[in-house]
C-alpha cells in the first residue's frame, strides 16, 4: 500500500477523502516545545535572581503546568485518531507528566516520612529542586524538538482488516514465545534480545487476540483472556510494577485498536483500573523486593506471593492506609532525589562512564562471550547510593546525561531521544494503519522505549534501538506482509 511523504503529495491527493488518514505528527507538540521553552526560561530567571519565595513558587507552579500541558495534549492526539496510542511521543508526554511533573510535587504535600525516604541520595529543597526542574523541562522540550526533525504530516491509503491475516499472526507469535520459553529451559542461558523477542511475541499475541475480540468475534474471547491470564501469572512474582502493569495495559490498547474513536467513558474506566491494579500491586511488589523473594525460583515466588495475597505471612500491622499507599506510590514517581545526586557528582567532577562505552552494544555477545553485561549498571548506581547491589536504582535517561556530560550531554541526548521515538512512532502508525499487525512487537518495544523516562541512556536508546532494528528485520524476513503474493495465494 502506497504510503505518500510530504514532498511526494501533490493537489490531486485529497487528504481529507474518506479512502485516506492522515497523521500529523507534531499535533499537541508544537505548543508543548513553545511552553516548555517559555518555562525554562523562567526557571531560569529563577536561578539568576535566587529568591527563596521565588524559588518555592516555581518549584510548585510550574511543574503542575507543564503535568497538565502535557496530559491536554495527549488527549489532544487520541481524540483525534486512537493510533496515536501506539505513537512514542505520546507515552512520552505521558510520563513526563507524571515523572518530570507531578513527581516533584511530592516535596510540597508529602509527609516527613514520605520525605524521608525521599531523600536517601540527597535532601532536595530550593535552588537544588529548582536546577533538577529546569533539567527535566529542558529535556520535555529538546526531546519534543528531536522530534520535529522527521516529517510532520504523514498521508496514507485505507486497508480493510484481514481477519485471517491477523489470527494466523497471533498463532505465530504465540509460537514465536511457546519455544523460546521451552529453548530457556533447556539452555540455561539465553541473549536478552532473544528473551526480549519471546516477550514481545506473546504480548503481540494478546493484542491481536483482544482486538478480534474488540472487533466483534467473540470466539477469540478465550485466547485473549488465556494470554492475559499467562502473562498475569509470569509476571505477578516478578515484583516490578511495570511488568505487571504492562499486560493490563496492552490488553487495553489491544481492545482500543479497533475503535477508530476514543470511547471516552471505557478509556476513562480503563485508566480507573490501571490506577486501582498498581494501587494494590504495590505492596506485593515492595514485600519481594525488601524480602528478597526475587532470588528464589519461581515456584517459591509464586507460593510467597499468593501467601502475601491471602495474608497467611502478615499481621494487621503491616496494613498501610489507602492513604498512605497513595502517598508512597506518589513519591515512586519523584526522580529529582537521583537526578540531584548525579548533578552534584558531576558538579564536583565525579562524572559517570554508563555512556562512555556504548561501542559495547555494537558487538553481538556470540562473537564476544566475555562481553560486559551491562544491564547491571543499576544495580551499580545501587550500590553507590545504598552501599548494596540487590537491588535496582534508575536515574531517568536525562540525569543519566548530566552525570555523564553535563549539559552538553542533556542537550545531545534529549535530541537523539527524540528523533529515536519519533522514528520509531512513524513506523507503528504506517504499519498499523495498513492493519499489518507484524510491527506489535516493534510497536510495543516503540511504546516502552516512549516511557522510559526514569531508565539508563544507553542501555534503552542505544542496546534497545538496536535489538528492535534487528527484531524488525527478522520479523519482515520471516513473516509474510499480508499485501505480499505469498499471502494473496494462500488466500
Amino acid at each position: 500500500m502506497q504510503a505518500f511523504t510530504p514532498s511526494q503529495q501533490s493537489s490531486d491527493i485529497n487528504t481529507n477523502s474518506p479512502s485516506h488518514v492522515v497523521f500529523y505528527h507534531d499535533l499537541g507538540i508544537k505548543r508543548m516545545i513553545f511552553a516548555g521553552g517559555i518555562i525554562s526560561l523562567v526557571y531560569s530567571l529563577a536561578w539568576t535572581i535566587q529568591e527563596d519565595l521565588l524559588i518555592d513558587i516555581c518549584n510548585f507552579t510550574l511543574p503542575t503546568a507543564m503535568t497538565i500541558l502535557c496530559f491536554v495534549s495527549v488527549y489532544l492526539r487520541i481524540s483525534n485518531n486512537t493510533l496515536y496510542l501506539w505513537a512514542p511521543e505520546t507515552w512520552f508526554l505521558v510520563y513526563s507528566g507524571i515523572q518530570f511533573g507531578v513527581g516533584s510535587l511530592v516535596y510540597f504535600s508529602g509527609n516527613e516520612a514520605i520525605l524521608y525516604s525521599i531523600d536517601y541520595a540527597i535532601r532536595v529543597r530550593g535552588i537544588l529542586l529548582l536546577k533538577t526542574n529546569l533539567l527535566n523541562s529542558i529535556t520535555i522540550t529538546l526531546v519534543l524538538i528531536g522530534t520535529m526533525f522527521l516529517p510532520r504530516k504523514s498521508v496514507y491509503q485505507k486497508k480493510n482488516v484481514d481477519i485471517r491475516f491477523c489470527k494466523m499472526l497471533s498463532i505465530i507469535f504465540f509460537s514465536v514465545f511457546a519455544t523460546i520459553w521451552i529453548l530457556s529451559k533447556i539452555v540455561s542461558v539465553l541473549p536478552s534480545s532473544i528473551l526480549e523477542l519471546g516477550n514481545s511475541s506473546i504480548i503481540s499475541s494478546m493484542v491481536i487476540n483482544f482486538f478480534l475480540w474488540s472487533k466483534g468475534d467473540r470466539r477469540q474471547a478465550k485466547w485473549a483472556l488465556l494470554t492475559l491470564i499467562v502473562l498475569t501469572l509470569f509476571a505477578l512474582p516478578d515484583f516490578g510494577k511495570t511488568v505487571f502493569l504492562q499486560n493490563f495495559l496492552y490488553a487495553g490498547l489491544g481492545y482500543l485498536l479497533a475503535k477508530s474513536v476514543l470511547p471516552q467513558k471505557q478509556f476513562l474506566a480503563f485508566t480507573i483500573l490501571l490506577l486501582l491494579l498498581l494501587i494494590w500491586y504495590r505492596p506485593i511488589s515492595e514485600y519481594g523486593r525488601k524480602q528478597g523473594i526475587f532470588k528464589l525460583t519461581y515456584q517459591e515466588r509464586l507460593e510467597e506471593t499468593v501467601s502475601f495475597i491471602l495474608d497467611e505471612r502478615r499481621g494487621d500491622s503491616s496494613r498501610s492506609s489507602s492513604k498512605e499507599s497513595l502517598m508512597r506510590l506518589w513519591s515512586r514517581q519523584n526522580l529529582n532525589g537521583i537526578q540531584a545526586y548525579l548533578m552534584d557528582r558531576y558538579d564536583r567532577g565525579l562524572s559517570g562512564n554508563s555512556i562512555s562505552e556504548i561501542w559495547v552494544y555494537f558487538i553481538p555477545r556470540f562473537l564476544w562471550p566475555e562481553k560486559p553485561y551491562t544491564t547491571n549498571i543499576a544495580r551499580v548506581l545501587n550500590k553507590m547510593v545504598f552501599g548494596y547491589e540487590s537491588s535496582a536504582l534508575a536515574p531517568s535517561f536525562n540525569g543519566d546525561a548530566y552525570w555523564n556530560g553535563g549539559w552538553p550531554a542533556v542537550i545531545g541526548v534529549s535530541l537523539y531521544v527524540g528523533v529515536v521515538i519519533a522514528f520509531f512512532s512513524r513506523i507503528s502508525l504506517k504499519h498499523l494503519n495498513l492493519w499489518d499487525l507484524r510491527v506489535l512487537p516493534i510497536a510495543i518495544a516503540g511504546i516502552n522505549l516512549g516511557r522510559y523516562v526514569e531508565g539508563f541512556f544507553a542501555s534503552a536508546f542505544i542496546g534497545g534501538v538496536i535489538i528492535m532494528g534487528c527484531m524488525w528485520l527478522l520479523i519482515k524476513t520471516i513473516i509474510p506482509s499480508p499485501n505480499s503474493k505469498f499471502h494473496r495465494w494462500t488466500n
